[in-house]
């Protein structure tokens, strides 16, 4: 059996768009300026960073990486979730979306 529901919707909200980007940018890009800074921290560059000039590596990196990574998260969520608010807002003028989901119930299991 699909587990999966269709939900159709005539508008969604702002937060709701800002919320989604958010957790999706910050579960990504955090843990990737983690990664980041480890290697960093013991020599190998993947993304070279850069403090007033000068790159960091060391401890440094390891504290400069996912904080950066973190900043550009905000960055990209305000950027893209406005975008994507504004996109939905205007579909939503001539058309419902159907989105399928998978509700949260205390009877299903994990």
């Amino acid at each position: 059996m699909d587990e999966f529901q269709n939900l159709t919707l005539h508008k969604i909200s702002a937060g709701s768009v800002f919320k989604i980007h958010l957790l999706g940018l910050l579960c990504s890009l955090v843990p990737l300026g983690v990664l980041n800074g480890i290697l960093s921290a013991i020599g190998i560059t993947v993304f070279t960073l850069r403090w007033n000039g000068e790159i960091v590596h060391g401890f440094s990196a390891l504290i400069l990486s996912p904080l950066l990574f973190l900043l550009l998260a905000l960055v990209f969520t305000g950027i893209i979730g406005s975008l994507t608010w504004l996109g939905l807002w205007i579909y939503g003028q001539f058309r419902k979306l159907t989105l399928r989901i998978v509700p949260a119930g205390d009877n299903r299991e994990e």
